[in-house]
């Protein structure tokens, strides 16, 4: 898919605040008379990544960004390769104390930058006290019960390398260990599935793989490193918005709450490798095959 996002317009750069002179007394010699240079404050890193950002706009696949409040925003095209999100979450990187996050706001797939709190980093229980308890983590088994079912569709799963089963098993379980900002589940459906090339996610340069696919809620900020470290072992992925007619042939049921709302929740879809010489990747198509997964709640 070709994204093709519009310029950036005048009204988003000027959202930029440009530096503001400061007066800075310069030592003077003594007998001398005391001289003024006019000196320009280096930019916060927030205003100079969305400087960065909304100069190599159309490169990153961005519409359209704001600058407001300490929060950097870019309403990224409905559909989007994941390299184009990395390549913005690079930028991030770069420039330090920030962080970025990834959601669904009014239909629109946006990402969101701003600085980092001090205890960014800790662990919400550790913040709470130590008062919550943590539930178990079953992502591991459900991916595994889920890969296992796939290996069991047939002739056309045994094709399918080990390597790539364990791909796919990995990547479906950090997706479902995902959690949004406050802490808050965010995988509403998700499947393991068995494509053929031509049908819808299948790599299209062999003649079977597998493909990863979850729905994420609505209106919840998803931390955009731990999406992209989740899909790390899949280079071919996709991020799109979706209702309850999203145009895939997976089953990736909405949960109670999005239907009643009638959400645009965001897509994933990732291409797992397969690890030997028949394919290398490339996502695309249309179709249906065998697959396996869940719905994380209703």
């Amino acid at each position: 898919m070709v994204d093709a996002p519009s310029a950036v317009p005048a009204a988003v750069l000027a959202a930029v605040p440009a530096a503001v002179p400061a007066a800075a007394p310069a030592l003077a010699a003594t007998g001398a008379a005391t001289t003024t240079t006019i000196v320009a404050p280096p930019a916060g890193p927030l205003a100079a990544l969305h400087r960065l950002v909304a100069a190599r706009s159309k490169v990153i696949g961005i519409e359209t960004s704001c600058l407001a409040d300490g929060v950097s925003c870019h309403t990224m095209p409905n559909s989007i390769s994941l390299t184009r999100v990395r390549d913005l979450l690079s930028f991030v990187r770069s420039y330090g104390e920030l962080v970025a996050a990834v959601g669904s706001i009014e239909d629109r797939l946006v990402v969101s930058v701003r600085e980092a709190d001090k205890d960014e980093g800790e662990d919400k229980d550790k913040r709470g006290g130590g008062k919550k308890k943590r539930s178990r983590d079953t992502a591991a088994e459900d991916a595994e019960r889920a890969v296992d079912r796939v290996r069991r569709c047939g002739s056309d799963a045994e094709r399918i390398p080990d390597a790539s089963y364990a791909a796919a098993k990995e990547t479906a379980a950090a997706l479902l260990r995902l959690r949004g900002h406050g802490g808050e589940p965010v995988v509403e459906s998700w499947a393991v599935s068995l494509r053929r090339r031509g049908e819808w996610g299948a790599a299209r340069d062999a003649e079977h793989s597998l493909v990863v696919a979850a729905r994420l809620s609505a209106g919840i900020a998803v931390p955009l490193a731990a999406l992209c470290g989740a899909l790390e072992a899949c280079k071919d992925s996709m991020l799109s918005i979706g209702g309850s007619s999203d145009g895939t042939d997976l089953d990736l049921p909405l949960s109670a709450a999005s239907r009643a709302a009638d959400a645009k929740t965001i897509l994933v879809c990732a291409g797992v490798p397969r690890g030997d010489a028949e394919g290398a990747g490339g996502a695309g198509g249309a179709g249906g095959a065998g697959g396996a997964g869940g719905a994380v709640r209703a």
